[in-house]
């Protein structure tokens, strides 16, 4: 027999709340875990009401639906494999979320560049763990956008050798957490910016 092609994973908070949604499984898709994302929800809670959110090495694209379970208006949902967003396009139907969500299936750092013209809130980073330069090259080219995101998740298993890279990018770290091997970084960009510029 074969490998399964889907596994699942709960939503785990806000209007959502207990809905399983399956996703591409793949050797190097690792899905934040559930305590993980109740930590960051709960940091989050006062600043994630209304926002747009992007969700950047989307994989199952949970984070980007907790997101909209609990609060933001819309998020991009975005995944250079496209077994992996045409699954998640099956969870956003399944959850009516409707034009609350955008799936594109894309390379991450390409995608970055060609959306100048668009400002995110929170910016969602968990790359696989294989590919931690990733990382960096996401956080530089989201600094380097005419409005950066206001907040950066960060997730990896050593989250910690990146803080020199966003203190330089702007980006001071207000929490941190470990779950298993993954080590999990909010960090708020501390230069404010006119939003009407």
């Amino acid at each position: 027999m074969g490998t399964r092609k889907s596994q699942e994973v709960r939503i785990i908070g806000g209007k959502w709340r207990g809905r399983k949604l399956h996703f591409h499984s793949a050797p190097d898709l690792r899905p934040t875990l559930g305590r993980m994302r109740e930590t960051l929800f709960n940091w989050l809670r006062p600043d994630i009401m209304d926002t747009h959110c992007l969700d950047l090495f989307a994989g199952s694209g949970i984070l980007g639906f907790e997101a909209l379970s609990q609060g933001a208006s819309h998020v991009t949902l975005v995944d250079s494999r496209r077994a992996a967003t045409d699954h998640m396009k099956q969870c956003a139907v399944l959850l009516n979320a409707g034009p609350s969500v955008q799936i594109r299936c894309q390379d991450a750092i390409n995608f970055v560049h060609r959306s100048d013209d668009v400002y995110w809130d929170i910016a969602f980073l968990d790359p696989p763990f294989k590919t931690p330069n990733l990382l960096h090259d996401a956080a530089t080219s989201l600094a380097a956008k005419p409005r950066p995101p206001r907040w950066l998740y960060i997730e990896s298993q050593d989250a910690e050798s990146i803080r020199p890279t966003l203190t330089k990018l702007g980006y001071i770290t207000a929490k941190s957490s470990r779950a298993g091997d993954a080590q999990a970084l909010l960090c708020h960009f501390h230069v404010e910016h006119d939003a009407t510029s």
